[in-house]
């Protein structure tokens, strides 16, 4: 029969700008056609179907592996710029992918090992899977759904005691893993990854960020927990009285080798990019370009390599939120996932969001609170004082140094600890 309307029974959609929902689909490329959907009827409230998904990808040019606008000198080049980064030969074809997706550049992965394969078939015999058995006994992990369990702890691989080139100098770093999802909220250097006062306002400063807080935070048992225990158990008796905290405890504490989500997401950081992060930074020393006696030394490591740090795990915490984590048949969680994904969709695998809001005038409170006991944020986050940091940038164009990589750091470090000394010595 004519339909003379045009109207299919379906009703009018409403879509989004274009600007808003290439955006979004250009953020979503690397994920699957029904999680794409998924992800658009959750932020947008519009149905549509996978055919008109790629019709509408096609019309805002949202690039995909097949349309990658990329010749293949192109391809081969990004292709190799990631191999030559990974010194140490640790990563293969999935997580170059991975990686290169975060920048929109979309590659087949066999196209990827194919590169590699030529360029470094060396690595491939590196990266055989040992056969080290597990000393730890492990159990099978539960969860009622997203931020239902926060895991945070401490990694001093990079702290000073670790990296040992003298005047303390050392990167370490704290992070918060949802058990749930996997998805890792925040990684952070900070010059100590043990102060109570440094752990209490970083955990503030992330539910700042988020306006909420995870239903229960687990950690170890250090010192440097008093603080984000005590925040956290003040958020649940304001925000969440009906929860019985005998059932869900604002704040659990067991050995750090018992808290898996977080323990064993460290072991992947080292070994994607955490090794080559340390062998930069030690090649100076062992180059006889850093002395550690030397308080411009010193303080011109802190003005460029935790800021080189921080831009590493920006990207691996990016990289491990929108990689798919493999598939598990004995897993109570969910499993061969985007984390990413299953944060924002939990109720499509059968599980809640226990995400606590918090207000802003709260936040505050707890802030004022916390700063009159252990003093303000910044003083606990800063590397150098701001007089020396503003010479260091200053020094930088002077001498019209390009921008600063791990691959040119201690480059750039030599001549700029030279006039450094000429200017303040």
């Amino acid at each position: 029969m004519p339909n003379p309307t045009g109207k299919n029974g379906h009703g009018v959609k409403q879509y989004p700008p274009d600007d808003i929902l290439k955006a979004h689909l250009v953020k979503n490329a690397s994920k699957r056609v029904k999680e794409k959907l998924l992800e658009i009827k959750k932020e947008f409230g519009l149905e549509i179907s996978g055919e008109t998904l790629r019709k509408i990808e096609r019309r805002l040019e949202v690039r995909t592996v097949r349309r990658n606008g990329l010749t293949e000198e192109e391809a081969v080049a990004a292709v190799i710029s990631q191999v030559e980064k990974d010194i140490n030969q640790n990563n293969g074809p999935r997580f170059v992918k991975d990686v290169l997706a975060l920048q929109n550049i979309l590659l087949p992965r066999n196209f990827i090992r194919n590169v590699m394969l030529e360029a470094c078939p060396e690595g491939f015999d590196k990266r055989v899977p040992s056969s080290r058995k597990q000393k730890i006994k492990r159990i099978a992990l539960t969860s009622i759904g997203p931020y239902a369990e926060f895991c945070a702890d401490g990694h001093e691989k990079l702290a000073p005691q670790a990296l040992k080139m003298g005047g303390n100098v050392g990167l370490p770093i704290y992070g918060y893993k949802d058990k749930f999802s996997g998805y890792v909220f925040l990684l952070k250097t900070i010059p100590d990854c043990r102060s109570a006062g440094a752990i209490g306002h970083l955990f503030l400063n992330m539910v700042e960020e988020l306006k909420h807080a995870p239903l229960q935070l687990t950690t170890d048992a250090g010192a440097e927990t008093v603080w984000e225990s005590a925040i956290q158990g003040s958020i649940r008796e304001v925000f969440t009285p009906e929860v019985d905290v005998n059932s869900y405890p604002p704040h659990r504490t067991i050995p750090s080798v018992h808290n898996t989500p977080i323990e064993g997401f460290w072991p992947w950081w080292k070994l994607k990019m955490g090794l080559n992060a340390r062998e930069r930074i030690l090649s100076g020393e062992e180059a006889g370009l850093y002395n550690g006696d030397l308080q411009i030394h010193r303080n011109l490591f802190n003005w460029i390599f935790p800021r080189l740090l921080q831009e590493s795990l920006d990207l691996f915490r990016d990289y491990w939120n929108s990689h798919r984590i493999r598939t598990q048949d004995k897993k109570l969680l969910p499993s061969g996932h985007i984390p990413s994904h299953v944060l924002v969709v939990p109720e499509e695998y059968g599980y809640i969001d226990c995400s606590v809001p918090v207000d802003q005038d709260a936040i505050d409170e707890i802030r004022q609170h916390l700063t009159e006991e252990v003093g303000p944020a910044e003083d606990f986050f800063k590397w150098n004082d701001a007089d020396f940091e503003e010479i260091c940038t200053q020094v930088h164009h002077d001498l019209e140094l390009p921008p600063i990589t791990w691959e040119n750091s201690w480059d750039i470090f030599t001549p700029m600890a030279r006039e450094l000394r000429n200017l303040l010595e």
